[in-house]
């Protein structure tokens, strides 16, 4: 059986395209390693999971290493940072196929980052596009979304983030609150979640599930306490119980504020709601 690599340096090692749609779909027909940041994922029933330690240069380099180290048949990459590795490894390697997935419209994505200095976002969003267009010279590229094939030259396969059959748990009874799943940031409507609950004629608790930042999260709560607004923000949890929470919402939110990232991408927790 050939062996594939399927790595991520920055995303949760539970990531429902990575962990869920991608990778188990591969462990069907390969021999699958996982490479990801520590702690692993919640489920390693389908594949050897390895462990990227350190900061992210360093899952950087280990990334490259393992890209490059003429175990794997096949590597599937999932961040926009391991191109440029992924370029390097092919010229190191040149028999391994290499497969960037992306997930975001990365330039847009770039306009908006804190960690990018802001005079430097349009430059590194530029340079950002060029490795993209390089992917598609030397890797083989999928979309997440329709919306991104602007950022190619090419045409190449989508495959949409809608959740597998089977993969979501039943409807559940009304637990009373209002229920969001994804990562918690202002882009993605984290304050104006809190700001809807608050506005509720009757308010409902309000449970966010997803990665948030210490600041993000002294900033919500501080906000839900002036507007009475009940808040419990969950942190990362495997895909099955973050669906199980949000099977029993009252309502599922997906509010994304209005930036260059999140106007080419559809609300793909929605899909995940209404299953």
């Amino acid at each position: 059986m050939k062996r594939l690599l399927v790595l991520t340096t920055i995303h949760d090692p539970d990531d429902p395209r990575v962990r869920e749609r991608t990778l188990a779909s591969l462990a069907e027909v390969f021999e699958v390693d996982y490479a990801t940041r520590a702690p692993g994922p919640a489920r390693q029933d389908d594949h050897t999971w390895i462990e990227l330690p350190g900061n992210r240069i360093c899952r950087w380099w280990r990334g490259l290493r393992l890209m490059s180290s003429g175990v794997y048949d096949v590597v599937s990459i999932h961040d926009p940072e391991l191109i440029p590795a992924a370029l390097l490894a092919r010229l190191l390697r040149r028999r391994v196929v290499v497969v960037v997935d992306v997930h975001e419209h990365v330039p847009g994505q770039i306009l908006h980052k804190d960690w990018v200095w802001r005079p430097l976002r349009r430059p590194v969003a530029w340079l950002a596009h060029r490795f993209l267009r390089l992917a598609e010279r030397f890797l083989v590229v999928t979309l997440a979304e329709d919306g991104y094939r602007v950022l190619f030259r090419e045409q190449h396969p989508v495959f949409p983030n809608y959740p597998a059959e089977g993969a979501l748990p039943a409807p559940a009874g009304d637990g009373g609150y209002l229920a969001y799943v994804g990562v918690v940031n202002e882009y993605r409507g984290a304050a104006l979640m809190v700001e809807a609950a608050g506005a509720m004629e009757r308010p409902l608790p309000l449970v966010m599930v997803g990665r948030v930042t210490g600041a993000a999260t002294a900033e919500l709560q501080a906000r839900a306490l002036r507007l009475g607004v009940e808040l419990r923000l969950t942190g990362p949890l495997p895909h099955r119980e973050a669906m199980e929470i949000a099977a029993a919402g009252t309502v599922g939110l997906a509010l994304m504020a209005d930036v260059p990232n999140n106007r080419w991408s559809q609300p793909t927790k929605l899909w995940e709601y209404l299953g």
